[in-house]
């Protein structure tokens, strides 16, 4: 009895073949068992899948442009090197995913648990993470240029090297964060929380910081000029 119990839990815990035929058949999945799926380099752009489980999914190297992923469940998953560019995870758990070097252009994230995960060297160029949790993840090297960060939660996160040109960071959450040599000029920091995130060499000319949470130390050697501080006041410090 107890046997026949181990075997039912281990199935469940193991994408449905029948499932994965269907993603890559039908280009459509609701409520699907994908769990660990081997989908490793396979072409599935514009695929729809809704409420399924993807948790410790192989997708590295996949072609997932336009995909549509809704309330999926994406812990875990590896998706190095994909292809995501203007697909959609709004609402999707992708907590401990790799998503190192994967394109995201455009992507729609937002509201996505991206907690602990790995962005490294990640192309999210004009992506869409307001609201998402990004607690403790690894975005060193990424290019977040004019990317759409509102409300977002980076707490702990490591934005070293990581380009955020023109990016709205407006009511952020970065307490605790390495920007150290981060590129946010023009980049809108507007009621952003910096407490406690380390700075320094951090490009800040142009930036909007008014408003924000942060002590006068942590601008010590970050690089101001034509940069709105946070009472309002304009710093040429650097110019």
């Amino acid at each position: 009895m107890k046997l026949a119990l181990v075997g039912l839990m281990l199935l469940a815990q193991t994408a449905n073949p029948r499932d994965v035929q269907r993603l890559q058949e039908l280009r459509l999945c609701d409520r699907c068992n994908l769990i660990g799926a081997n989908l490793r380099g396979l072409n599935l752009q514009g695929v729809t899948v809704v409420a399924s489980n993807l948790q410790n999914a192989d997708l590295s190297s996949a072609q997932l442009v336009g995909a549509f992923f809704v309330d999926a469940q994406l812990r875990g998953a590896e998706l190095p090197q994909a292809n995501l560019t203007n697909a959609n995870f709004s609402g999707s758990d992708l907590q401990g995913a790799n998503l190192a070097g994967a394109l995201l252009q455009t992507t729609n994230l937002t509201g996505a648990n991206l907690q602990g995960a790995v962005l490294l060297g990640v192309d999210l160029q004009g992506a869409n993470l307001g609201a998402a949790n990004l607690q403790r993840s690894v975005l060193t090297n990424s290019n977040l240029t004019l990317a759409n960060l509102q409300r977002a939660n980076l707490g702990g996160a490591m934005l070293l090297q990581a380009q955020l040109r023109q990016a709205d960071l407006t009511s952020a959450n970065f307490r605790g964060a390495s920007l150290r040599g981060a590129d946010l000029q023009t980049a809108n920091l507007t009621n952003a929380d910096l407490r406690g995130a380390d700075l320094r060499q951090t490009n800040l000319r142009q930036a909007n910081l008014q408003g924000a949470l942060l002590t006068a130390p942590q601008l010590q050697d970050a690089h101001l000029c034509q940069t709105i501080l946070p009472d309002g006041s304009q710093s040429n410090r650097d110019c």
